[in-house]
């Protein structure tokens, strides 16, 4: 990612002066940063931008994040994730329901999966093999908050108010399906998901999306 500012927008720059935190800080640039870099690359046959300071991310009143080039709204829909310095961005046709999000496979406790996962989930995690757990524990976490993003609500909702499907002897090494129920509107969000390093990538969208496509930034 870029030290200097010159790839923000003035707007950017002042929100990004009024965080206190440097925590918070690298965050949102790393989510502006890679957002950006993926949406120059999608737009670069039907809107090219020269510099990504042409691009702005602006967060809805939801929190949403909303994407404007040239000061005018981008024809997209994007979702912003990141875990441990690395980002990740989903970015699809303006009015589709989206939700991406990355997280680094790691142990999440008993209590973790009582707390936040439906009885279903914590048997699919509790039943797996011990090596197999880490996996399962991080890809359902990783489902339920891309449906909350597409959902445009986040974690104000019960996490055990979504609930997420896949085959359950998919290996990630490629993308494979899942799907995310949302109890109280009876919407079901299709999508994908893969490992990626030791991270699980996951993608979900109403209506159903395609297999993700990588975008080459250097484009």
């Amino acid at each position: 990612m870029a030290k200097n500012s010159d790839w923000l927008t003035p707007g950017e720059i002042s929100k990004l002066e009024k965080m206190r935190f440097i925590q918070r800080r690298a965050n949102w640039l790393l989510g502006r940063w890679t957002a950006k870099n993926a949406l120059s690359a999608y737009l670069r046959n039907s809107r090219p931008v020269s510099s990504l300071s042409e691009i702005e991310i602006q967060s809805a009143d939801d929190g949403a994040p909303e994407a404007f080039v040239g000061g005018a709204s981008a024809p997209v829909t994007i979702s912003i994730s990141h875990s441990e310095r690395v980002g990740f961005c989903a970015i699809g046709p303006e009015g589709i329901s989206l939700g991406c999000d990355l997280e680094m496979i790691e142990t999440r406790s008993g209590v973790f999966v009582q707390d936040y996962f439906t009885p279903e989930e914590q048997a699919l995690v509790m039943e797996a093999s011990p090596g197999r757990q880490p996996l399962l524990a991080t890809l359902i976490w990783s489902a339920k908050e891309s449906a909350l993003k597409a959902l445009r609500q986040g974690l104000k909702i019960d996490t055990r108010n979504v609930s997420a499907h896949f085959p359950a002897n998919d290996s990630g090494e490629n993308w494979c399906p899942l799907s995310v129920q949302h109890a109280e509107s009876s919407r079901t969000f299709h999508g994908w998901w893969r490992m990626w390093g030791e991270f699980v990538q996951t993608i979900v969208a109403d209506p159903q999306p395609r297999i993700p496509m990588p975008v080459d930034k250097s484009l």
